[in-house]
């Protein structure tokens, strides 16, 4: 679990381990102001992204508190007026009425301040500096809008970055845009919907509720909103995706229902947490199932049921779990995707190469991959980590608690090919710290509703449960 929802952190970071809290909007050019709670977004629906000071599409307004960032802010700006009573504000390029600024036109936008108040006295501190934001306003014309699989795309980063890697090599394509969703029967897909520029590709934002779901039929239930832009479609059913702006709307995908039985073909790719080494000294991360229907078109969100077969690895639905439901009461984990990590054994059991084989089955069809992995102790003898840093922890088992989302026993054999000190207990602490670190910095953009859209559903996802009600065995089980 900790793994994975960094995987989703690192993305979120810019694909830093242990960066500080971004900021909530954009930074002026010497970093002196920040713009908060302006409500634009780069990314929709499932994952969304805050608007950072990239492009923005004309005919977007947007009304944020100035925030000042210079050393000393506190001290001088009154309770009262805050920043605003202590600077000037003009901007070129767009109309500002009051706090609010519409780009109205294609081109350059400059947004200027310059303190005018709330200044030091000569040698009594650092002066309030004038600054500026550059932004640039984009045209319909100039942008097009797009869909993509969010945790695909994510991880397809993570690959280019060389943070993980994958057996085996997944398909040309993998995460890029498509322009249609094909739910398969039973499924739930996460849909995530963007504008870009024509000319560089870059993100262009747009209001962060512009997202709809529109001409469902047969009925207009046939296609589900779910909580945080999950999709779920009845075979036959069908639906289009729309980015819908103040002044326009850009067609993102089609959406389509199709039945279980349409899927002819699985695929089963495995994602490690570490580079590629000649040692193979990495960590396991997750499983994607990449089904495909006869003529070789992928299927999202297929309802695939992942049973470890041998070993004794902790698994969660990756979907289910980012969305913060637990299906912990069924003993099969179900979706596209499934988290693995190496937490159910104690430190000094995980030193060495160990494996483990996990099944794939939807419907009629059955795959299995086998994961392995190498953990190394460290030269003394004390734990290491996969990333190569040493750990601080002991190298005993005092302390180790079994992952609750740990199978009750191991599946077959699951020993390591020899004892020594762990190494996957103060990774997924560390993971665990910088996931807490990205989660207090979340922001969420402002609402605003413009007509009919697509009313999400109740989720059909079990309630989450509390940590004792599921934490099952606390202990290691007997080595064999």
């Amino acid at each position: 679990m900790t793994r994975i929802a960094l995987l989703l952190a690192v993305a979120a970071a810019g694909g830093t381990l242990g960066a500080a809290c971004p900021p909530p909007g954009p930074v002026s050019e010497n970093g002196s102001y920040g713009l908060e709670g302006h409500g634009l977004a780069t990314r929709l629906g499932f994952m969304p992204d805050v608007w950072m000071g990239a492009p923005v599409l004309v005919g977007e307004r947007t009304c944020p508190t100035l925030a000042c960032r210079q050393d000393g802010c506190g001290e001088r700006i009154p309770a009262d007026g805050g920043i605003d009573a202590c600077v000037e504000q003009t901007v070129t390029g767009a109309t500002r009425i009051d706090a609010c600024v519409t780009f109205d036109t294609p081109g350059s936008v400059v947004w200027q301040v310059v303190p005018v108040a709330c200044q030091p006295e000569p040698d009594a501190g650092v002066p309030l500096e004038a600054d500026r934001f550059l932004f640039q306003a984009l045209a319909a014309g100039e942008v097009v809008a797009e869909q993509r699989a969010s945790l695909e795309e994510t991880a397809g980063g993570l690959l280019d970055g060389g943070v993980i890697s994958v057996e085996p090599a997944p398909p040309t394509g993998f995460g890029a845009a498509r322009p249609e969703l094909r739910i398969v029967e039973g499924g739930q897909a996460p849909v995530t919907a963007m504008l870009r520029a024509v000319d560089d590709g870059r993100l262009v934002a747009v209001e962060g509720d512009s997202l709809v779901l529109e001409q469902v039929t047969p009925t207009p239930q046939s296609v589900r909103v779910l909580d945080q832009w999950f999709l779920e479609a009845d075979p036959g059913a069908s639906a289009r995706l729309r980015l819908a702006t103040g002044t326009t709307s850009f067609d993102v995908a089609t959406v389509e229902g199709v039945p279980l039985a349409d899927a002819v073909s699985m695929e089963l790719i495995a994602f490690y947490w570490g580079a590629p080494s000649a040692l193979g000294e990495r960590a396991p991360l997750a499983v994607h199932a990449l089904v495909r229907d006869a003529t070789g078109r992928v299927l999202d969100g297929a309802p695939v049921e992942w049973t470890l077969v041998q070993g004794d690895l902790a698994t969660n639905s990756l979907t289910v779990e980012l969305v913060g439901q637990s299906d912990d009461e069924d003993p099969v984990r179900r979706g596209p995707w499934v988290a693995v990590w190496d937490g159910c054994r104690p430190p000094s059991w995980r030193a060495g190469t160990t494996s483990a084989l996990l099944r794939a089955r939807l419907g009629a069809l059955t795959e299995d991959v086998r994961l392995t992995w190498t953990l190394p102790p460290n030269l003394d003898g004390t734990q290491g980590d996969w990333m190569g840093t040493p750990s601080t922890l002991p190298a005993d088992d005092e302390g180790f608690t079994r992952d609750p989302m740990c199978p009750p026993f191991p599946a077959c054999g699951c020993a390591s090919t020899r004892p020594g000190a762990g190494a996957s207990l103060p990774v997924a602490a560390g993971l665990l710290a910088t996931l807490l670190a990205v989660m207090s910095c979340a922001t969420h953009v402002r609402r605003r509703r413009r007509g009919p859209t697509a009313t999400p559903s109740a989720p059909s996802r079990k309630p989450l449960q509390s940590q004792a009600d599921r934490a099952g065995p606390t202990t290691p089980p007997t080595p064999t």
